[in-house]
């Protein structure tokens, strides 16, 4: 099923940040040191559930990116909350799959290699909630956050 949003269900707090860069509805987001806001670029790395939301007080849809120097909306959403977000390119997940940050704002699918906890502390973003096939292009999947 096609969404025409990124907050699917619960309650996340809302934000605006003005974008560092070019950002998608959907993206995982982390704020910079000069405090703008942009992709999440450390890949398998601590991430806060921060994800870009459509411009709908612009009228925008989920498919409308947000360019540099745009304020952009902001969900940070809490566990249990689920959003759309996007897929890395190529990647295959399945329902019930861990997901983490690909570094460039999508996410990607987590195998667990070990049991220590410490591998994946503040990795984990969320678990697949629908089984997509990736291919040439970012892919949605929603997203319920850890």
């Amino acid at each position: 099923m096609a969404y025409n949003t990124i907050k699917l269900k619960g309650a996340p707090v809302v934000d605006e940040l003005v974008a560092a860069g070019t950002i998608t509805p959907g993206m995982l987001c982390e704020v910079t040191s000069a405090g703008t806001v942009q992709a999440h670029s450390t890949a398998v790395g601590p991430a806060q559930k921060m994800f870009a939301a459509e411009n709908e007080l612009g009228g925008e849809e989920i498919s409308d990116d947000y360019a540099s120097g745009d304020l952009t909306q902001l969900i940070i959403a809490g566990s249990g909350d689920r959003v759309y977000g996007l897929i890395k390119i190529g990647e295959d997940v399945v329902i019930g799959e861990p997901l983490v940050s690909a570094g460039n704002g999508s996410l990607q699918p987590k195998v667990l290699t070990t049991s220590d906890p410490s591998e994946t502390a503040g990795a984990i973003v969320g678990y697949s909630r629908t089984t997509v096939t990736g291919g040439a292009a970012l892919v949605r999947c929603v997203v319920e956050i850890a």
